[in-house]
Order: structure tokens, then sequence, then C-alpha cells
């Protein structure tokens, strides 16, 4: 696994002392900073029409943008819910677009990136791809770069290599810069790829799955824009939540045996996701779609069990900082969600009620479990790309409704 060190948050609240480790969480958290602009900074070597840059466009995180012009016609890039700020283009994305959730994903980032030890897996295979020296410089594409974090880590490391970022909306940045060799493109990764086709060298996709609506046909969408040979990594993490006998928690009401508020909002609010539903199952299916893909070969998953907080002896110091910010992440996530689950009719007082017995459980941490994270990498086959059987005309669809979700 990539061994360097990822940035740091601020843990002051965080009591170790059952960890075995009497010391401070920055002691051995990572240590790579965010830097602040500078004289040096430059911006993006390879800007384009739909690229992001924080001195024009920061404003766009935090407010909505309505075109003067025509009022009559929702120009919004970004909506009001419950006063939070959502995204306009893809409504099946559901989580906020503002600041808040930004500092939540890029806190993720940090736990992630603690886990795997780094910054990604199949390590060898990436800094092959990202070697320098390099006659051409190699592409890398973060599809759902979300706060940026990933992207900003991975072009400082690899000067040499070019980045782009996609997403619905601009990360807000505060301190940091977009490094000169990154860019960021704000976009829905539903819609064509025929303008990337044969761009990357890496395509890295992560906690994606809630913005796609037919993942399988995503598989072949992108794989047009990876160059033969490269890879396409994708990780996420899973709509339930595991006891300690890694089995998943039961559907059950408040008082009976095996209860959990975490689950109950999971599989009340994920429906889809449940046992049955329409989404079930869906990171287990990663493999197998993309064995059935003839565009990809060399397939290999990896899941990672993670401690929802630290209800056991953490076996590092390493592990109990993840550990703590899976625990906070999971608090956020439900916290974030309730905006729009209010504006989409479910009662603020079972909204609320959902909150505090979730903040409760994870405090408390009286039920012990797990969430899940799954990573799966591939290597795009040499052969010309094939196009998915979905595409009667033999190209790709300009646009994935609702109606072709999967």
């Amino acid at each position: 696994m990539e061994t360097d060190s990822t940035p740091s948050v601020t843990n002051e609240d965080t009591d170790m002392s059952e960890s075995g480790y009497d010391g401070e969480l920055s002691d051995f958290a990572p240590s790579l900073p965010w830097r602040g602009p500078t004289e040096e900074s430059k911006p993006s070597r390879t800007p384009s029409i739909n690229s992001y840059h924080s001195s024009m466009d920061g404003y766009l995180v935090g407010g909505l943008h309505v075109a003067e012009e025509s009022p009559s016609t929702d120009y919004r890039q970004f909506r009001d819910v419950q006063g939070r700020v959502y995204n306009n283009m893809n409504l099946t994305y559901r989580l906020p677009a503002d600041i808040e959730e930004h500092d939540r994903l890029t806190k993720q980032h940090i736990m992630i990136c603690n886990y795997i030890k780094g910054l990604y897996p199949a390590k060898d295979i990436v800094e092959y791809l990202l070697r320098p020296g390099q006659e051409e410089r190699p592409t890398v594409l973060d599809a759902g770069a979300g706060s940026g974090a990933w992207l900003i880590d991975m072009a400082n490391k690899f000067p040499e290599t070019d980045f782009v970022g996609l997403d619905l909306v601009p990360p807000k940045l505060g301190d940091r810069v977009l490094p000169e060799n990154c860019r960021y493109e704000i976009d829905d990764a539903n819609l064509s790829m025929t303008h990337w086709v044969n761009a990357f060298d890496i395509v890295h996709v992560r906690a994606l799955d809630d913005g796609i609506h037919d993942f399988e046909y995503f598989l072949y969408n992108v794989a047009q824009t990876i160059k033969p040979g490269g890879l396409l990594i994708i990780g996420g993490g899973s709509r339930m939540i595991y006891d300690e006998n890694d089995e998943p928690r039961p559907d059950v009401e408040e008082g009976q045996p095996g209860f959990s508020w975490v689950q109950k909002f999971f599989l009340t609010v994920f429906v889809d996701y449940a046992p049955g539903g329409r989404r079930a199952g869906k990171h287990w299916k990663w493999a197998d779609w993309l064995n059935d893909n003839p565009n990809y070969e060399d397939v290999v998953s990896w899941l990672m069990p993670l401690p929802i907080g630290n209800w056991k002896q953490a076996s590092s110091a390493e592990e109990f900082y993840a550990n703590e910010i899976n625990r906070r992440n999971l608090i956020d996530i439900c916290k974030n969600y309730a905006p729009i689950l209010v504006a989409e009719g479910y009662p603020k007082d079972v909204v609320d009620r959902w909150a505090t017995g979730i903040e409760k459980e994870l405090t408390e941490l009286k039920v012990h479990s797990f969430s899940k994270w799954k990573w799966t990498w591939c290597r795009r086959t040499s052969n010309e790309w094939i196009p998915s059987p979905k595409d009667k005309s033999g190209g790709v669809s300009e646009h994935i409704t609702s109606d072709n979700q999967g």
C-alpha cells in the first residue's frame, strides 16, 4: 500500500486514553500540509472553458446564482433547501454542496487515506503509470472530486502529471490553491464523455454511487476515456452497517434486539440499497460488471471493514484516528441529509428523532458496529472501445435519465 502521508485535521476534543496512546492525535495524524497562496502559485497549466478558478467562482459555494437576463428560466447552479445549499444539476445526488459538506468530505478523505495507508490502492500500477520522465505527460481524472482533497494531494505528489477534477459543483478551497498541474471541470458524470476519448492514464472514482443513475452503464461510458492499459479505481462505502459478527444489522424497531439508529436511518433513506431493493448490493456488483465488460481486464477487489468509533482496543494510533473520523463522519452524513429529507416529505420531528438517536448511539458506542468500504480496480484493455449494449444506436447517450437507473 501507498505509505505517504495525507493532510491533518484538528481533533482537540478526542479522548485517546482508552486506546493505550497517551499523546495527541496530531502526533500521528498525516502531516502533508495544504499550502495557501504564494507568489509562486500559478493557474492551471491546462485551462478550459469549464474550468473552476477559485478567485472568480468561489462565491458559488455558499450561495445561489441566477441568470438575471431570463428570470423566467431556472438557470440556478444551486438551490436552497431548508437553509442548506444543494446542486441543481443532478437531483439524484442528495447531499449538500456547501462548505459544511465539503469539510466533511475532506475529513472522509483523511479517514480513507489512513485506512489504506496512502492516497490510492494498486500502488505499483499507479506509480508505474505516473512515473516521471515519460515522453507524454500522464493524465488523471478524478470523477466526483468533491472538495478537491484527493485531487490536490495527488497533484502535489505527482507534479509531472496533469489532473482533472470532475464534479457537479466547484470546490470551496479556503486557503488552498489548485496546483499548476490541476484543473476542475463542472459537469455531470452521467453525461457523455466523448470529448475525453483515450484522454486519461488513470480514472479515480470515489463515493460517486449516489450521483450515478446507472453505474453499470457508467462503467462503459468512462471506459472510452481511459487509454489502453490504463487504470480504473473505484471506491465506496456500503449503505448498511454490520455487527461484531460481520452480519448486517437487522431492520427492526427501537427496543428490539439488534436495533441501531444508524441502520434504521440507512435502510429508510437508502431504501433502494436495502435487501431486495433496486440497488441492493451494488458495491458488491462492481467486479461482476467489470468482468462482464469487454473494455476491462485484470479486475481486483478489496473489502475494508471499518469500526465505527473506538469501541474496541485500537491496534495503532493511526487506526484510532481513522475510527474516530469514521464515527464523526457518520454523524455528519446523517445531519447533512436532514434538510433534503424534510423537503422530500419526511416529518421534521421524525428526522430530528433520527438525528438525536444516531448522535447518542455514536457517542455512547454501546452498539458495536462496522461500516464497510470496497475498492475495485482494473486495467483498460488494448482493444477498441466497445459501447454498452444499452446504446442501441451504437453511440453514447448524451444523457442518462432516471428511467435508466439500475
